[in-house]
Formats: C-alpha cells, sequence, structure tokens
C-alpha cells in the first residue's frame, strides 16, 4: 500500500475527524479564555473585585464615593509598603479610591527603594503601610496605628477595627479644602464642655473647635460656623440671646443640648422661640421598655424619624440615646420650619418634680403620651439660612452615652454640623470590626442540616448515579 494510502486511510476515519472536530474545539475555547481573562484584566479593579468579607472592609460608603467623584482638585494617595508587605485590605480600599474618580493617582512607595521620599510630605517616623495623601502643597500623614484601631477591653481582651476609610476620606476632605469650619462652644452658664471623644470626631472631619464668651462680646466672632449650647445649668443673658440671634439672623447655625436640669431657662426658650420651639421642665419617663435602657426608664433610646441628618442611622440601623430628657414643645409666632426627629413612644409620661419624686413609676397625676425630644429648625431666606438642632437630653454629647449606642449620638452630632454647613464630608463614616463572627444554627436546624447533608444530599448523587449507568448499559 502507498504512503499516500495510508495517510488516507489513517486520517481519513470516522474516529480522527471526529477527534480533529473535538481538539479544535478545544482550541477554540482556549483562545476564548485567554481573550476573556486578558480583558478581563484590563478592567478596572472596581468592576472584576468584590468583596466577599461579611464585614464590607473592601467596600467604601456612599459618602465617600460622593466626596470622591465630586473631586475637581488632582489628589495623589501613597502606600508607603515594600511591594511584598503591602497590606491587602489598605491596598485594595485605595485602589477602589482611584477607580471611582480620574482625580485621584494611587501609588506604591517602597521605603527602601526611596528612602527619601516621605520626608518631603511629614517629619514623623512612618510606619509600614502608612499613607500619605497629597494635593498641592497640602498634605496630611494616615499612620497604620490610625488606620487599624486597637482597643483593649475591661476583661483583657481587644478589639481591632478598620477605620482606613474614614482617615483617607478626612485626610482627602482637609488637603482639597480652602477652608476650615469652626465651632464654638458656649461657656458662661455652668455648661459642659465638648467631650473630649466628641472633639476627637470634629478635628477628624476637619472642624476647629474653641470655646465662647460672650458675655464681654458685642457679637459672635465672624469665623463662627456653628455654635453650641452644651448642658447650661443656668439661664442665658438677655443680652447674649440678643446677641445669638443677631447671629442667627446672619446665616449662622446654633446647636442646643439640654436636659432635665429641675427649672426652666426663661431666656434660652426665648431663643429657641426664633426657631419655633421651647424646652419643657419635667423629665420624660419612658413606659415601653424596649424605648429605655434596660432597668433606667429616664435613659431613653427614642423613634427616629427620616431627615438628612438622621437617614444615614435609620439606613444603618443604629440608635440614639437621650438620658435625663425634658419634652420639647412647638410654639407660635416664628417663620421656622421645625421638624420633629427624635421621639418616645405613646406609653412615655412625664413626672412633675422627679428629683424629688418617691418613685418614676406612673402615677394618677402624670401626663403620658407620645414627646419629642429632638428636633431640626430652619428660617431666613436661602442666602442667610440659620439652621439649629435642639436634643432635650443631658448627657447627650459624651463618650460613655455615644459608647452604649455604637457610635449613634456622635453620628447625628457630625451629621447636623454637615447639613449646617452643606458639606457631605462631614457624614459619619463607622471604623470596620475585624473580630471573626461565627455562624450560630439554631439546635432544631442543625439537626436538619445534618441530614440534608450527610445522608440526602449523598444519597441524591448515588441513585442519579445508578440510574446514569442502567440506562447506558441498556443502549
Amino acid at each position: 500500500m502507498k504512503l499516500k494510502d495510508k495517510f488516507n486511510k489513517w486520517f481519513g476515519t470516522k474516529d480522527f475527524k471526529l477527534g480533529g472536530y473535538s481538539a479544535a474545539a478545544a482550541v477554540i475555547v482556549a483562545a476564548i479564555g485567554v481573550a476573556v481573562v486578558m480583558m478581563t484584566d484590563a478592567l478596572p479593579s472596581s468592576y472584576t473585585s468584590f468583596d466577599m468579607s461579611g464585614k464590607n472592609l473592601y467596600s467604601i460608603s456612599n459618602e465617600t464615593k460622593n466626596i470622591v467623584k465630586g473631586l475637581d482638585k488632582e489628589v495623589n494617595i501613597y502606600l508607603i509598603a515594600r511591594e511584598s508587605d503591602k497590606d491587602t485590605i489598605t491596598d485594595r480600599m485605595l485602589q477602589k479610591y482611584a477607580s471611582l474618580s480620574g482625580n485621584i493617582k494611587y501609588s506604591v512607595q517602597d521605603p527602601a527603594k526611596n528612602p527619601n521620599f516621605t520626608k518631603q510630605y511629614t517629619d514623623e517616623k512612618v510606619s509600614q503601610n502608612s499613607v500619605i495623601v497629597v494635593c498641592g502643597d497640602k498634605s496630611r500623614y494616615i499612620s497604620s496605628s490610625d488606620i487599624y484601631n486597637t482597643q483593649y477591653n475591661s476583661d483583657y481582651s481587644q478589639t481591632t477595627e478598620f477605620d482606613g476609610e474614614n482617615c483617607v476620606t478626612s485626610a482627602i476632605t482637609y488637603v482639597t479644602s480652602d477652608d476650615t469650619p469652626k465651632l464654638y462652644t458656649l461657656s458662661g452658664h455652668g455648661e459642659a464642655a465638648l467631650d473630649s471623644s466628641f472633639k476627637s470626631l470634629t478635628e477628624d472631619k476637619n472642624i476647629e473647635s474653641a470655646d465662647l464668651t460672650l458675655i464681654d462680646k458685642d457679637a459672635v466672632p465672624e469665623d463662627a460656623d456653628f455654635v453650641l449650647i452644651n448642658e447650661p445649668q443656668s439661664d442665658l443673658s438677655e443680652q447674649e440671646v440678643s446677641l445669638l440671634k443677631q447671629y442667627g439672623e446672619k446665616g449662622g447655625n446654633i446647636i442646643v443640648v439640654s436636659g432635665y436640669i429641675q427649672k426652666t431657662l426663661p431666656n434660652l426658650n426665648t431663643l429657641l422661640n426664633a426657631y419655633g420651639c421651647e424646652l419643657e421642665a419635667d423629665m420624660i419617663i419612658e413606659g415601653d421598655r424596649t424605648k429605655c435602657i434596660q432597668g433606667y426608664n429616664y435613659y431613653l433610646v427614642p423613634s427616629i424619624s427620616s431627615h438628612d441628618i438622621t437617614s444615614p442611622l435609620i439606613d444603618e440601623n443604629y440608635f440614639v440615646l437621650a438620658p435625663l430628657s425634658v419634652n420639647i414643645k412647638h410654639t407660635d409666632g416664628s417663620d421656622a420650619s421645625v421638624t420633629d426627629i427624635l421621639k418616645t413612644s405613646d406609653k412615655a409620661y412625664v413626672k412633675a418634680d422627679a428629683a424629688n419624686a418617691q418613685s418614676l413609676e406612673k402615677a394618677d397625676g402624670d401626663k403620658s403620651g407620645q414627646y419629642t425630644v429632638g428636633v431640626v429648625s430652619t428660617k431666613g431666606s436661602s442666602d442667610k439660612e440659620s439652621k439649629l438642632l435642639l436634643v432635650s437630653a443631658s448627657q447627650f454629647l459624651t463618650g460613655q452615652s455615644n459608647m452604649i449606642v455604637s457610635g449613634g449620638n456622635g453620628d447625628l452630632f457630625l451629621n447636623a454640623l454637615s447639613w449646617m454647613s452643606g458639606r457631605e464630608e462631614g457624614i459619619a463614616i463607622h471604623a470596620k470590626s475585624l473580630s471573626s463572627e461565627k455562624l450560630t444554627i439554631p439546635d432544631t436546624a442543625s439537626g436538619t442540616l445534618g441530614f440534608v447533608v450527610i445522608f440526602l444530599i449523598p444519597a441524591a448523587v448515588i441513585a442519579l448515579g445508578a440510574y446514569v449507568l442502567v440506562k447506558r448499559k441498556r443502549r
């Protein structure tokens, strides 16, 4: 047999042709796969990287997205780390920032290759996996210890949180901002100083804070974006009220936190009347156990109504704590628009002279109903609009109250500052816990799940295999 005939015999068989088709199909599929991988690699990480951490460690909030997408200046973000030792969580987060805006440039700087790089931005000793954010001549250094917060608990355990997004977004806001808002805290009436934890919150949002005494002033300082009146123990003078009213008429913003103090403050109420509200004197007791701290029915956990400053709390299922509260009443004679944002249940009641009462249990003479413990108010024209936040609770701006509700009080405070100043970057951004979470399955469900996994699924697989085997033998 000739060689040509042998080739035709070998390569012309049906089996060879089928094999050739299969091989060709395999090559085509492989080529398509390679092309898909190459195209995928060319896409931004925001389209190819998915957060499967369960704690959104690799995701960033809508607040940050809005800030980043609105940038009109170029921002450079540097991760200071060796390429082989860079922190995965921080690196992926910063890639997300860069993918959201063409104005953000992200790169990793190896301190071993360029040891003098960080000296142009900070005099501090730079730690591995720290971050530097730069815009023009302004820069901010973020140490790795700020990105990863470790807190030691009373039981000698420790909790670590990832606060990278809050730090980086705050730094971007700082380096791109032309001005810094200023918060003044009124003094001279036994007011509580701004708690250190709340002062840190404002500093994180690039808000300066200072004390203010009006007794020797003829006006509120020109650079005041907000005036805080925090738990006054005695009344303001008529002159101080006049100055604060003038400040509001120019578009100034006021925050008042004042709860149960066993007396009324008529001059303070005169100021509040200009915003369509006033404080009553008697303490509120909550009759619904789900709306207060267990065992302390005067530590209210009020319902939160929707508003610009409360929507982030509602969306993330946060609460606020309002200890020792009094009712806020709406008043007439003002052109202000008043919105209730914090309310008790309809089982609440007010206790007259609560400090000397034998019991806080509801008595026959105690008035009951739903009461308001937080309002926002807006008055004035669009170019001179003045905004007010009034919370009728003592200890509202304290670290302890804030901690009990996992930062809810702080969120409300920061969101109010943001709403008043029109700055999106004031919205609170939470750190993300790195503690592991266990999957807890109820006993009733665990038995069913065990039966399905151990018996039912294997039995189904065996039955399917037997069916296929029998069917093939019959062909």
